[in-house]
């Protein structure tokens, strides 16, 4: 479909405009849009997380988020989710464990590791680390998610998906 855009750049002296740049970004190139305004159009997330300071995302001619991409990744769902890493710890006992913690929704197991889903708004990396302190388990890996700007944008962005 065709894609209208209007913006009022006329008090900015230096204004760039970038659609879909590719390959992405080098070191170089984000800093030379640093001094000025630009506005950037792509569907390459990871540019959006390296040179934007606000994300605006609009879906079938319908403005769908408008903030700071640290403000969208904090709508993903795995948003202060927490990976831990218990090497010699049976990790069915660990999950059910854990489980118990104030703010969990959920545990999955991966790759030798456990990731531990926070309910909607709660930060459980304090909580979790007590707990794991109080079963004295060895920790390998201790990891806080930050949210993913891709998830957030398809959860956006499906027929019918709002955040």
């Amino acid at each position: 479909g065709i894609k209208f855009l209007g913006i009022d750049a006329a008090h900015y002296q230096d204004f760039q405009f970038s659609d879909a740049p590719s390959p992405p970004f080098t070191g170089s190139e984000k800093r030379k849009f640093a001094p000025s305004p630009c506005l950037l159009s792509t569907h390459i997330l990871e540019e959006v997380d390296a040179v934007c300071t606000r994300a605006v995302i609009i879906d079938r001619g319908r403005l769908v988020a408008d903030c700071s991409p640290a403000e969208l990744r904090a709508r993903s769902p795995r948003h202060g989710a927490v990976t831990v890493g218990l090497p010699g710890v049976d990790a069915d006992a660990a999950a059910t464990k854990l489980r118990e913690v104030k703010g969990v929704a959920g545990v999955e197991h991966a790759d030798g590791a456990l990731t531990v889903l926070p309910e909607a708004g709660c930060s459980i990396a304090v909580e979790l680390a007590a707990c794991i302190r109080d079963q004295s388990w060895e920790v390998a890996e201790f990891h806080v998610e930050q949210g993913h700007l891709d998830d957030v944008f398809r959860s956006i962005t499906t027929a019918g998906g709002t955040t």
